[in-house]
């Protein structure tokens, strides 16, 4: 059923219920002679004492004439349930658009936050390399400058196997105590 055919027929059912007579109802089993059992059939009477509505004839009819006296009071109810639920529904779809929108900004904010922190991290390790790059070219040699130090931890360092290996920290350790 679609949304429109479910939208014209829930509109018929309440048009239909409110065009029945006002609830609430009640199925009464009637003989036609006095002391007949069982009843030869139920008649459904508004609870006002109005005019009778239906009659099931047969005396097992009676759930069926308790089913629709019931369905005076029931189908109402049962339509404003729906309404609720629909109600309901359209609130937790737009609560979740809500949400997916907050949240899609907050990846947006988060993302856009990264790529300034990693260039960020670039910018400062090219300016890391082009100054450990200036200490190497003003010593005029493209060694590590410092491996005969007795002060340098990296040298020192047992299992460190020669220049290349501890190179690039030792230019880097040595950029950065010239710049304190």
């Amino acid at each position: 059923m679609t949304q429109e055919e479910r939208s014209a027929w829930l509109s018929a059912v309440k048009e239909r219920a409110a065009n029945a007579s006002p609830a609430p109802w009640e199925a009464v089993a009637r003989a036609e002679r006095p002391g007949d059992h069982p009843p030869h059939a139920w008649r459904i009477y508004p609870d006002d004492g109005g005019n009778e509505i239906a009659t099931f004839w047969g005396g097992e009819r009676g759930p069926d004439a308790a089913f629709c006296a019931s369905a005076r009071a029931d189908v109402p109810a049962l339509l404003a349930e729906i309404e609720r639920l629909e109600k309901e529904y359209v609130g937790a779809v737009d609560r979740g658009r809500d949400n997916w929108k907050a949240l899609r900004g907050r990846l947006d904010e988060s993302m856009m936050q990264a790529q300034k922190d990693y260039a960020r991290a670039l910018h400062a390790e090219k300016d890391r390399a082009d100054f450990a790059a200036a200490i190497v070219a003003a010593e005029g040699n493209e060694g590590c400058g410092c491996c005969s130090d007795p002060a340098c931890s990296f040298c020192s360092e047992p299992g460190i196997p020669g220049k290349i290996a501890h190179k690039p920290a030792c230019i880097f350790l040595r950029a950065k105590a010239a710049a304190t």
